[in-house]
């Protein structure tokens, strides 16, 4: 019983630690490489006349939006390829997953309707959600993340009436997560104002990249194991 209780402390430590370190790394990130570029301009904004207080709040909300959604994916991927044992356990795994996944959503959301505040874009209700609402910045890119959006509300909802829907109706719903990453990824790139800075640079290729390396991974395994299966059937 009592090794019982010290092997349980110990996962707990283990957890806490990575969870602690995830935390710092994406705080790490946004204070050498989002705020030094971003400082300049804020306080002209707070300070000078022409105020842009709402497209800063949009930009920032929109990072941890896709920030949420990339950890969300890649804790979904790790409990499809049963990885998620090694770190976390397939419970927590499975909390996390969808904690992320809820957040991101709220910040997308907040990244959206925040603009309708900025009276450079000019932009009303209709216009934010509303696909191609969004006429003068660039309507095609602005779409997919708008796209996203519902997507992603879609599969939030999924978790709720996963019973409802049945294992497998669910599961191709599930699918549509990759989709909804790739048009993120692609609105964020296309029509993103920090594209071009390190740090957004930096943010897509590792988050595009281990995205990948999972979603390869986890194709590898299933096919090994069928492969697997059709042997020992063989043999039978």
């Amino acid at each position: 019983m009592t090794e019982q209780i010290i092997e349980t402390e110990n996962k707990f430590d283990v957890r806490t630690v990575m969870t602690v370190m995830v935390a710092l790394a994406v705080g790490l990130w946004v204070t050498g490489f989002v705020l030094p570029e971003w400082l300049p301009g804020l306080r002209q904004s707070i300070l000078g006349e022409d105020i842009k207080m709402y497209w800063y709040i949009s930009r920032g909300s929109a990072i941890f939006a896709y920030v949420f959604l990339w950890f969300s994916m890649i804790l979904g991927l790790l409990l499809s390829n049963r990885l998620a044992k090694i770190w976390l356990g397939g419970r927590l795994t499975n909390e996390f997953h969808n904690f992320f996944s809820i957040l991101g959503l709220l910040f997308s959301a907040l990244h959206a309707v925040i603009l309708i505040g900025d009276s450079y874009l000019g932009l009303n209700l209709l216009n934010v959600l509303a696909p191609f609402g969004v006429s003068n910045y660039k309507p095609v890119w602005v779409a997919l993340g708008q796209i996203g959006l519902y997507l992603w509300l879609m599969l939030v909802i999924s978790f709720y009436i996963r019973k409802s829907l049945g294992h497998a109706s669910w599961r191709m719903v599930h699918y549509s997560s990759f989709l909804l990453f790739v048009l993120a990824l692609l609105h964020g790139i296309f029509s993103g104002s920090d594209t071009g800075s390190i740090g957004m640079v930096s943010l897509y290729w590792i988050s595009a990249a281990s995205t990948m390396f999972f979603v390869v991974f986890r194709i590898l395994t299933s096919l090994f194991s069928r492969i697997v299966k059709v042997q020992e059937a063989m043999q039978r």
